[in-house]
């Protein structure tokens, strides 16, 4: 019996053994997996390159539009120090007027893509206020707005967003309840920046002569600028001037082609988003065209690149005169109007949005 106890014993040591010596082993196969694991990514960030030192810098963001291709303004300004690629979108770092930004030019048109490469700016980069400037279609007859007119983006609406009623009725959000408050129907602009970018607006307007082709039928030089402007954006162009009035009693923009989405993606990482559009189309101007535009003149170029020379000339100055205080302030992204009513009634009155700066 004592025999069998022994040999019992002896074999419980030896299975724990064993069981010791395949747990040692496992162990050993882990930490080898694990060192090659972190060798790989190790040697992938070695490989990956190096980003600039002052990549997160703060910045101001500029988003270009793809088209009208008309960038020399906005590059005869700007001083290129490095560019990065992020997935599809290629950001050039540097100065323009000499204030630290980030530019960049999506690889296509429209607004959802731009939106894209405003996200990818934002997580990559210290932006601190995003300007866009641009051009868009109007939504008032003549008598109020013409070809070169400037829209200041003291609010921003997405029009392509509603509900059609059987009888054809154009009902704003596509899912929205009466008495029920949505979250990013509609965004504003802090009115420190709008009033920097109504200064930079009058600056320019002031030296701007828009060519008398541009609007053969109303003789007018200088471009009006209105201040409290709804800016709408869809992805829609619209040369249908029943359907125009029937989102303008929805929305109450006063222009399309803005750019709601990258405003939704600005609101949605805290950083301002500036926005300027100057009138390049009309309708209501032009009903005998297909899509509202004058013809040129042998040699000129469409009025699209006219209205986006004037838009750029603004975000320049904005930057220029302003981009410092841009940098180092706190601004807010309301969703919720910090303007009474009664200025968009009248958008072309500044109200005080000029005051204590110098607009010469």
């Amino acid at each position: 019996m004592q025999q069998l106890s022994l040999s019992t014993g002896s074999a419980r040591k030896t299975r724990i053994a064993l069981a010791d010596s395949n747990i040692l082993r496992i162990l050993q196969v882990a930490c080898v997996l694990l060192c090659l694991v972190v060798a790989a990514f190790a040697q992938g960030a070695a490989n990956a390159p190096a980003r600039p030192a002052n990549a997160m810098e703060p910045r101001i963001g500029i988003l270009i539009p793809n088209h009208p291709p008309d960038y020399s303004v906005l590059l005869n300004a700007f001083h290129q120090e490095a560019d990065e690629h992020f997935g599809p979108f290629e950001f050039r770092l540097g100065t323009e007027a000499g204030v630290p930004v980030v530019l960049v030019l999506p690889p296509a048109d429209g607004p959802l893509l731009r939106s894209l490469a405003a996200q990818s700016m934002f997580e990559h980069y210290n932006v601190k206020a995003a300007v866009y400037a641009g051009t868009s279609g109007a939504h008032l007859g003549p008598d109020q707005m013409r070809i070169g007119d400037i829209v200041l983006g003291a609010k921003n609406v997405d029009f392509g967003n509603f509900f059609m009623s059987k009888a054809g009725e154009v009902v704003g959000g596509e899912f929205d309840v009466p008495g029920q408050h949505r979250r990013f129907r509609e965004f504003y602009l802090d009115p420190r920046l709008l009033g920097y970018l109504a200064c930079s607006a009058t600056r320019v307007a002031a030296h701007t002569k828009v060519e008398p082709w541009a609007n053969p039928a109303y003789p007018k030089e200088t471009p009006r600028i209105f201040y409290f402007g709804v800016q709408g954006t869809s992805t829609m162009w619209l040369a249908n001037p029943e359907f125009i009035a029937k989102t303008r009693r929805a929305f109450q923009e006063i222009d399309e082609d803005g750019d709601w989405y990258s405003n939704l993606a600005a609101t949605l990482y805290h950083v301002p988003f500036v926005e300027v559009s100057v009138i390049s189309d009309s309708i209501l101007e032009f009903p005998e065209t297909e899509r509202g535009l004058p013809t040129p003149p042998a040699g000129r170029k469409p009025t699209g690149y006219l209205a986006q020379r004037i838009s750029n000339e603004i975000a320049v100055d904005l930057i220029g005169h302003f981009g410092r205080q841009m940098l180092s302030g706190t601004f807010d992204t309301p969703e919720e109007s910090p303007f009474p009513a009664a200025y968009f009634s009248e958008p072309t009155h500044p109200r005080d949005l000029l005051k204590g700066l110098d607009c010469r």
